[in-house]
């Protein structure tokens, strides 16, 4: 997964003010997954995405694209946000998106 999306599910654990207990499990659950780091490559890709669809997604939908589109091969991404990942795919067709419900 991305780096933003880590910060969102942090991000997600501040604003509901989850206690220790759910933190832990957070922690836990990040620590068994690959997350992927910023690096020129992600960078790059962000600046080409943010480039083209800067006034229609966020900033870390963006970003968590980035990260998927610098792999090799180009990693899926996997949310039930279809709205802002489909505007980039639109732009980067070779981005693929997953819903987990379809």
């Amino acid at each position: 997964m991305s780096f933003a999306t880590v910060g969102e599910l942090w991000a997600g654990a501040e604003i509901a003010g989850w206690g220790q207990p759910r933190r832990d499990a957070l922690a836990a659950f990040v620590r068994v997954h690959v997350v992927l780091p910023v690096d020129d490559e992600v960078a790059r890709w962000w600046a080409r995405i943010h480039a083209a669809v800067r006034d229609q997604v966020g900033v870390n939908d963006e970003w968590i694209a980035a990260c998927a589109l610098a792999q090799t091969p180009c990693l899926p991404i996997v949310t039930g946000n279809l709205g802002h990942f489909q505007t980039i795919a639109a732009k980067f067709p070779n981005l693929a998106i997953v819903h987990p419900e379809l």
